[in-house]
């Protein structure tokens, strides 16, 4: 069984699921972070700890990375992301209208 702070990490990538990643590069932390916060998507402080290794939020800790282009199909709201932390990997799915 997940661990409440297992199940709050979830909670924050099924938010990154919704992050469009068409129009910028995924591998650069401080660049998702920056655009997840744009999109109103994550504030910032909590995308720059989730993504952002060389952010003062992340405080050293691991952060998420972006595994593959992400998958949007806006005409019926389906996302999805795969996001890894160390040996972790999580599949965002952000809901369907």
């Amino acid at each position: 069984m997940p661990t409440l702070f297992e199940q709050y990490e979830y909670a924050k990538l099924a938010l990154a699921g919704y992050i469009d990643f068409k129009s910028f590069d995924p591998t650069n932390g401080a660049t998702v972070a920056a655009e997840a916060n744009r999109q109103e998507t994550i504030p910032l402080q909590l995308a720059q700890q989730m993504f952002n290794p060389i952010s003062d939020a992340a405080r050293g800790q691991p952060v998420w990375s972006v595994l593959a282009t992400p998958q949007h199909n806006d005409e019926v709201g389906f996302h999805a992301a795969l996001f890894a932390k160390g040996t972790e990997k999580a599949l965002a799915i952000a809901g369907t209208e």
